[in-house]
């Protein structure tokens, strides 16, 4: 698989596999990519609310075309840890928001929404 990384950034990835309950994570749903990169690169990447996904290609076995397909990975925006293997692979954890984030993140306005509100004599958003 290729991942791409805020839409420029193009990388091979070894592998990866998911849970949809990672109890060693509050639960979250998480996917674990393993790539071969720096440290350093996947700690600059693989940060909270990236823009990601992966890029399948497999041969049709009748056609031996090649054929591609995008798998958008950004609903896995929270980083997690990231592991270094004994063969210098990393493993990356990324999750998606629990439902008491997702929840935070809609009571949550801007500072012009609660200003529109105030002038419009709103006091519940």
């Amino acid at each position: 698989m290729k991942l791409l990384i805020n839409g420029n950034n193009i990388y091979d990835s070894l592998d990866h596999y998911s849970y949809e309950d990672d109890t060693n994570w509050e639960h979250r749903e998480t996917i674990y990519i393993v790539v071969n990169m720096s440290l350093e690169t996947a700690l600059s990447l693989f940060v909270d609310n990236v823009s990601w996904g992966g890029y399948y290609t497999e041969i049709d076995d009748e056609t031996q075309e090649e054929r591609s397909q995008f798998i958008d990975f950004s609903d896995y925006c929270i980083a997690g840890p990231i592991t270094v293997n004994r063969d210098n692979t990393l493993i990356v954890s990324m999750a998606k928001k629990t439902a008491a984030e997702k929840l935070q993140d809609s009571i949550f306005v801007t500072k012009e929404e609660a200003e529109a509100a105030f002038i419009a004599g709103i006091n519940e958003i």
